[in-house]
C-alpha cells in the first residue's frame, strides 16, 4: 500500500524497499519525507504567485506594533499549544499560572 502511494505503476528511482519491516523506524520515516517531498504537488496554474489582497494584508501586518499586553496574550497562546501537543492535559489555567509564577520570580529577581 506505501509503495503504492509512493510509487503507483511507474516508480521513481528512489523508492522503498519491497520489506518495509525490514527499516528501521528512523530509516522509514527519512525515507518517507523524503518521498513526500519529491512528491509534493506543484501549485495549480496561475496560484504561484501570492494574490493582491494577501499581499495587502501581509504588508499591514509588518506595520502592526503590538501591546505588551498583546505579546503577553501571544506568549502564552504558542506556550499552550505547543505543550497542548505534548500532553493533551494541558490547559490555559496552567499555562497562565506558570507565567504567572515566572513573572514573580523575574520580579523579586530585579529588587
Amino acid at each position: 500500500m506505501i509503495l503504492e502511494f509512493f510509487g503507483g505503476a511507474n516508480p521513481p528511482e528512489h523508492t522503498l524497499p519491497r520489506d518495509v519491516s525490514l527499516l528501521s523506524d528512523a530509516t522509514l520515516v527519512a525515507n518517507l519525507n523524503m518521498k513526500a517531498t519529491l512528491h509534493t504537488p506543484s501549485l495549480p496554474a496561475g496560484r504561484s504567485e501570492m494574490s493582491k489582497e494577501l499581499e495587502k494584508l501581509l504588508e499591514d501586518a509588518r506595520s502592526v506594533q503590538m501591546t505588551p499586553a498583546q505579546k503577553e496574550e501571544q506568549r502564552r497562546s504558542f506556550a499552550y499549544g505547543n505543550a497542548k501537543l505534548e500532553n493533551e492535559f494541558v490547559t490555559r489555567e496552567m499555562i497562565d499560572d506558570a507565567a504567572e509564577e515566572h513573572a514573580a520570580r523575574e520580579h523579586r529577581s530585579r529588587e
